[in-house]
Protein backbone atom coordinates (compact mmCIF):
# COMPACT_ATOMS: atom_id res chain seq x y z
CA UNK A 1 0.00 0.00 0.00
CA UNK A 2 0.76 3.64 -0.66
CA UNK A 3 2.04 6.21 2.09
CA UNK A 4 1.92 9.74 1.45
CA UNK A 5 4.01 11.95 4.30
CA UNK A 6 2.59 15.34 4.96
CA UNK A 7 5.06 17.64 6.87
CA UNK A 8 5.90 16.91 9.87
CA UNK A 9 4.99 13.09 9.98
CA UNK A 10 7.02 10.35 9.76
CA UNK A 11 6.67 6.99 8.29
CA UNK A 12 7.81 4.07 10.72
CA UNK A 13 8.31 0.53 9.30
CA UNK A 14 7.99 -2.63 11.58
CA UNK A 15 10.40 -4.96 10.33
CA UNK A 16 9.11 -7.94 11.85
CA UNK A 17 5.66 -7.46 10.25
CA UNK A 18 6.02 -4.87 7.48
CA UNK A 19 3.28 -2.64 8.88
CA UNK A 20 3.32 0.90 8.34
CA UNK A 21 2.33 3.71 10.51
CA UNK A 22 2.50 7.29 9.73
CA UNK A 23 2.89 9.58 12.73
CA UNK A 24 2.89 12.83 13.74
CA UNK A 25 6.73 14.09 14.31
CA UNK A 26 8.75 17.25 15.27
CA UNK A 27 11.79 18.61 14.55
CA UNK A 28 12.98 18.54 18.36
CA UNK A 29 11.89 14.77 18.77
CA UNK A 30 13.65 14.02 15.42
CA UNK A 31 16.92 15.85 17.23
CA UNK A 32 16.83 13.93 20.34
CA UNK A 33 16.15 10.40 18.76
CA UNK A 34 19.81 11.29 16.80
CA UNK A 35 20.74 12.22 20.33
CA UNK A 36 20.16 9.09 21.49
CA UNK A 37 17.11 10.12 23.73
CA UNK A 38 12.95 8.93 23.19
CA UNK A 39 11.49 12.78 23.86
CA UNK A 40 8.13 11.69 25.06
CA UNK A 41 5.70 15.08 25.51
CA UNK A 42 2.39 14.03 26.18
CA UNK A 43 2.30 10.50 24.43
CA UNK A 44 0.08 7.91 25.42
CA UNK A 45 1.47 4.45 27.00
CA UNK A 46 0.04 3.34 23.74
CA UNK A 47 2.17 5.21 21.78
CA UNK A 48 5.39 4.86 23.79
CA UNK A 49 4.62 1.02 23.67
CA UNK A 50 5.00 1.08 19.99
CA UNK A 51 8.22 3.42 20.25
CA UNK A 52 9.43 0.65 22.82
CA UNK A 53 8.57 -2.51 20.29
CA UNK A 54 10.11 -1.10 17.46
CA UNK A 55 13.27 0.18 19.41
CA UNK A 56 13.47 -3.24 21.59
CA UNK A 57 11.96 -5.60 19.12
CA UNK A 58 9.57 -7.17 21.37
CA UNK A 59 5.90 -7.72 21.74
CA UNK A 60 4.12 -5.22 24.30
CA UNK A 61 0.61 -5.71 24.53
CA UNK A 62 -1.68 -3.38 26.88
CA UNK A 63 -4.59 -5.20 28.83
CA UNK A 64 -6.39 -2.37 30.42
CA UNK A 65 -7.69 0.21 28.07
CA UNK A 66 -7.75 2.98 30.79
CA UNK A 67 -3.79 2.58 30.87
CA UNK A 68 -3.39 2.81 26.93
CA UNK A 69 -4.61 6.43 27.19
CA UNK A 70 -2.52 7.36 30.39
CA UNK A 71 -0.18 10.34 29.45
CA UNK A 72 3.49 10.43 29.81
CA UNK A 73 6.01 13.24 29.93
CA UNK A 74 9.59 12.52 29.92
CA UNK A 75 13.20 11.78 28.31
CA UNK A 76 14.27 8.39 28.76
CA UNK A 77 17.63 7.32 27.12
CA UNK A 78 17.90 4.61 24.18
CA UNK A 79 21.13 3.12 26.10
CA UNK A 80 18.97 1.85 29.05
CA UNK A 81 17.42 -1.55 28.90
CA UNK A 82 13.86 -2.27 28.75
CA UNK A 83 13.49 -3.58 32.22
CA UNK A 84 14.67 -0.28 33.43
CA UNK A 85 12.46 1.95 30.91
CA UNK A 86 9.35 -0.34 31.97
CA UNK A 87 10.33 0.36 35.73
CA UNK A 88 10.52 4.35 35.15
CA UNK A 89 7.13 3.79 33.63
CA UNK A 90 5.58 1.46 36.16
CA UNK A 91 6.47 4.34 38.99
CA UNK A 92 5.36 7.19 36.92
CA UNK A 93 2.51 5.93 35.86
CA UNK A 94 1.02 3.41 37.98
CA UNK A 95 1.53 -0.21 36.30
CA UNK A 96 2.29 -3.81 36.38
CA UNK A 97 4.22 -5.69 34.08
CA UNK A 98 5.63 -8.94 33.57
CA UNK A 99 7.52 -10.06 30.84
CA UNK A 100 8.52 -13.69 29.30
CA UNK A 101 11.01 -13.61 26.76
CA UNK A 102 10.55 -11.17 23.70
CA UNK A 103 6.78 -10.70 25.30
CA UNK A 104 5.75 -7.85 27.49
CA UNK A 105 2.18 -7.41 29.02
CA UNK A 106 1.16 -4.29 30.71
CA UNK A 107 -1.07 -4.30 33.13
Amino acid sequence: AEHFLKPNQRAVIFKNSGIVNVENATVDDDVLWKSGVFAFSDYTLEDIGNVLMRWYDVEINITRNDLKQKKFNGVLRKNQNLGQILNILSKSISLKYSRSGNHIEIY
